[in-house]
């Protein structure tokens, strides 16, 4: 059984923190490149594609912990990137599913800040 939590990441939050407008984008998809730990988001138009390694992404978040995440989504096409933690056992970060089915949320990254679910 893996349990698992995520950190959803504005499109607001990336324009601030990137300099990146995914609201011009379009066919945009998040994934995680595990080699090299950081969250790549590849759109239409290309220019708009970006990398953001989990060591930049952290100093944002400041998550005290050693866990990275384990796979990336993009939310609604482009309204937001989940950031999906995983483990084999329960972490601060990574609980059992709700009882609704959804995954734990750690907190979201928004033009403001990052904001901790209690």
């Amino acid at each position: 059984m893996f349990y698992r939590g995520r950190v959803l990441i504005t499109d607001e939050a990336i324009e601030v923190y990137k300099k990146i407008n995914l609201f011009s984008a379009w066919k945009v998809k998040a994934s995680w490149d595990s080699e090299n730990q950081s969250l790549k988001v590849d759109c239409e138009p290309s220019d708009l594609s970006f990398n953001w390694s989990w060591q930049e992404i952290n100093k944002i978040l400041n998550l005290d912990t050693d866990v990275v995440p384990s796979f990336a989504s993009e939310v609604r096409d482009r309204d937001a990137i989940a950031l999906i933690f995983r483990s084999e056992k329960e972490t601060e970060l990574c609980k059992p599913r709700l009882s609704n089915g959804d995954i734990y949320e750690i907190g979201i990254l928004t033009s403001n800040g990052f904001y901790k679910s209690l």
